[in-house]
């Protein structure tokens, strides 16, 4: 009976397990530009913010003569951003920037600049982390232009264009529209 019972929880345990839908963390590919207009291709790009948190959007200010909204973007929704003056501003922290979305629309924001984005440096071959608070980041472009691909198998999503297969299961990834 305790055999019965013991085959059965772990079926009933593999069978949970095997149906849920897994998301693993999305996978960024961007384009960094610094002061001094170096560029820096960045595969599986991270954020990090001024706790070491792990993040996947950036932290955003809007303003009118009404007063100033904070709120988070998701990176799968930005298409650039440019910076647009020294970081030693009124807001410490933010930086003014033009923000250019996936849907095409153009803003003007203020960037939570207090972390680092880190990557693999595609001309080195080695993971690379990038201060966004000392003046060296000009401008960042995400080069998943609005698509992303998907495994079939265990729903990871990959904005990086160079993954054709997923990297956990080795099954191939299928293009997807963000709209």
């Amino acid at each position: 009976m305790k055999k019965k019972l013991f085959i059965l929880f772990f079926s009933f345990i593999g069978i949970c397990l095997f149906s849920q839908n897994i998301n693993y963390s999305p996978f960024f590919t961007v384009k960094v530009i610094d002061n001094e207009g170096t560029e820096f291709l960045l595969s599986d790009m991270r954020y990090f913010d001024d706790n070491e948190e792990l993040k996947y959007f950036f932290w955003i200010r809007r303003g009118s003569e009404l007063g100033t909204a904070t709120y988070q973007i998701d990176f799968k929704k930005i298409k650039s951003l440019i910076f647009t003056e020294e970081y030693d501003n009124p807001i410490p922290g933010y930086t003014a920037s033009s923000i250019t979305l996936t849907s095409g629309e153009v803003f003007d924001v203020l960037v939570n600049t207090r972390g680092k984005i880190g990557g693999m440096d595609q001309d080195f071959g080695l993971y690379g982390e990038i201060y966004m608070n000392y003046n060296i980041v000009r401008s960042i472009e995400f080069l998943h232009n609005g698509e992303y691909k998907k495994c079939p198998f265990c729903s990871a999503l990959f904005y990086n264009s160079t993954y054709e297969v997923c990297p956990f299961d080795k099954t191939e990834l299928i293009d997807q529209n963000t709209d």
